[in-house]
């Protein structure tokens, strides 16, 4: 037992680790081609020109807003980001997953603290209980919207949780980060409907907690939260959110909106909240450091208001679900860090267990999806390069029929074999040089 107890503080090991969860998810992005989305956003919403240069951006993402969704900070990424070779963007995707992770431990654990076992718990929950976790992981237009945003939403939460578990020594002191902090919240207020409103809510939960716990509400964190709120108000009252992603907002209609999302939640999170309650249920019998347990309830009660602010929206996407599903993971892995000194860890040995279990299918299914989707690309560029050399001007192709949720291209929309004019069609056909593109 001491020498597990080694390995699981090993800084040697955690890096190893660290590194190869890197690894297979770059690998996993290398074999992801641009999809969808990323075909139309390479160009400029404003004129439709190709964009070229960061300069073009900022008007692209006007019009963005005005025609298409509020969410012009992210998808100012995603133009970015597409001026450039495809795998560029693969390795900056990859690091930002293992920073979500690191991030993800460091909360679980506590500043300073080391678990190699709390890490891998965070990287195996994340990978088999988010919702297409290929498009939110893999495919560049949906990481950047739903991947970055629990990397970015994260580090935003960070000053909170440091002010409510220290007061004392909260950190974030030098005036040159506090000054920094400032517009990269009203940014992420501006991100995307679901992360954004969560972290916003946990973040006033936070404030609130820690007024109560110190009887003092003098802070400067309330600064941010204001410009968190502000960017969101920007995000969702531009006249394209309004018309495009706004749901009806009658009583009776959001009520059903909310019990369809409380369906899809216990459906896919059913084993995380079992879980939650039976270590929250240990932690209080043992009498565990009571802010870490109301830390743990704040994340559980964010996933819960990630996924109720959807009501408001006309569709529910399941990626962005994803917020759901790192915040219980997160929730689950601090009242696990709290009771392995303690007799309870046999509980949490099990839970661990049974995620092994299921991480080791979903891992080898989605792996072996992957792979295939890859071949499918393969075939799917020979057929279009193909077309080119022989002087055509329409490719035929076969369109990529991915069958887990850990392939990007699972649940998008695919080629249409009659119109080469509807979308994507047209746009991955003027991406490749061709006058029209249709499937099989």
């Amino acid at each position: 037992m001491e020498r597990l107890q080694r390995l699981d503080r090993s800084r040697t090991a955690f890096w190893m680790v660290l590194l190869l969860a890197g690894v297979g998810i770059l690998g996993l992005n290398w074999m992801t081609p641009l999809l969808a989305d990323d075909y139309t956003y390479v160009h400029s919403w404003a004129d439709w020109s190709i964009i070229k240069s960061p300069l073009q951006i900022p008007a692209s993402m006007y019009q963005h807003g005005l025609k298409m969704n509020g969410r012009m900070v992210s998808h100012a990424f995603e133009q970015f980001f597409l001026i450039f070779p495809k795998h560029v963007f693969d390795f900056f995707n990859a690091a930002m997953l293992v920073w979500v992770l690191a991030q993800s431990h460091r909360i679980c654990t506590g500043k300073g603290r080391r678990s190699l076992l709390l890490f891998v718990l965070c990287g195996m929950g994340f990978w088999h209980f988010t919702p297409f976790f290929g498009q939110v992981c893999l495919w560049q237009d949906g990481s950047v919207n739903y991947l970055w945003s629990l990397g970015f939403g994260l580090f935003c939460l960070r000053p909170y949780l440091n002010a409510f578990l220290n007061p004392e020594n909260p950190g974030w002191d030098k005036w040159w980060k506090r000054l920094l902090f400032l517009p990269a919240a009203l940014l992420y207020g501006m991100y995307v409907e679901a992360s954004s409103f969560a972290v916003i809510m946990m973040a006033l939960g936070l404030l609130i907690a820690r007024r109560i716990h110190t009887k003092s509400g003098k802070t400067w964190l309330w600064l941010p939260l204001a410009l968190m709120i502000a960017g969101y108000g920007i995000m969702i009252t531009m006249p394209a959110e309004l018309q495009e992603k706004a749901g009806d907002f009658q009583l009776l209609e959001v009520l059903r909106r909310l019990v369809d999302i409380l369906t899809v939640m216990l459906e896919r999170f059913l084993a995380l909240l079992l879980s939650w309650t039976a270590l929250m249920t240990a932690a209080c019998l043992r009498r565990t450091d009571g802010k870490r347990r109301l830390v743990s309830l704040a994340f559980l009660l964010g996933a819960f208001a990630g996924a109720g602010v959807l009501a408001a929206a006309a569709t529910l996407p399941m990626r962005a679900l994803c917020v759901c599903a790192l915040f219980l993971i997160i929730a689950n892995g601090i009242l696990i860090a709290e009771l392995l000194p303690q007799p309870e860890k046999i509980l949490c040995f099990g839970l661990s267990a049974a995620l092994c279990v299921c991480f080791a299918l979903s891992f080898k299914a989605g792996l072996a999806d992957n792979l295939r989707s890859h071949r499918q690309w393969l075939n799917f560029k020979a057929a279009i390069d193909h077309a080119i050399e022989a002087g055509e001007r329409t490719a035929v192709v076969e369109n990529l029929r991915p069958e887990t949720e850990y392939s990007a291209a699972y649940g998008l929309t695919g080629l249409s074999s009659t119109d080469p004019d509807v979308w994507p069609n047209g746009s991955i056909a003027s991406w490749f040089g061709l006058d029209g593109i249709l499937a099989k």
